[in-house]
């Protein structure tokens, strides 16, 4: 199932799991927050293209592994000590929110996909590494991701 990690639809989709006792892999959908950094990416470095590219890269593979709560302090701090206006700074901030709020709906997913599991026996999942993401998150903590 394709969504876009919005919680009142994943609720449906558990409740329509364990109603039918269905397995369900959850695809999650990561175009906007990729979009996002790209141009927070150009915010904080608008004079390298490759130096670009790269850091949002890296960044989308941190959110990905569970540590957008670091890409998002990261992004927030990097504003700051480049002193970005108010606009200026308005990627950063759009991307750093919605690389928590898709790191949440994420583990959000599995969690409720987990429940369904323990309730019907069936064996659902998040494609990629979506499905390793609580134990990747918890390993992840102590490791902070370099600023953007």
């Amino acid at each position: 199932m394709l969504t876009d990690g919005q919680e009142d639809l994943l609720r449906q989709v558990a409740a329509a799991a364990k109603r039918y006792e269905v397995e369900i892999v959850l695809v999650q959908d990561f175009v906007h927050v990729l979009e996002y950094l790209r141009k927070a990416a150009y915010a904080l470095h608008p004079a390298d293209a490759e130096e670009r590219e790269r850091r949002a890269m890296d960044r989308a593979t941190a959110v990905l592994e569970g540590r957008a709560q670091d890409v998002a302090v990261g992004l927030r701090r990097t504003a700051t000590r480049k002193q970005l206006s108010q606009s200026e700074r308005k990627p950063v901030d759009k991307a750093a929110d919605s690389s928590s709020s898709a790191n949440g709906c994420m583990t959000w997913a599995a969690q409720q996909l987990h429940k369904v599991s323990q309730k019907t026996g069936s064996n659902p999942s998040i494609l990629g590494r979506g499905a390793s993401l609580q134990k990747s998150r918890t390993q992840s903590r102590s490791h902070q991701a370099p600023p953007l």
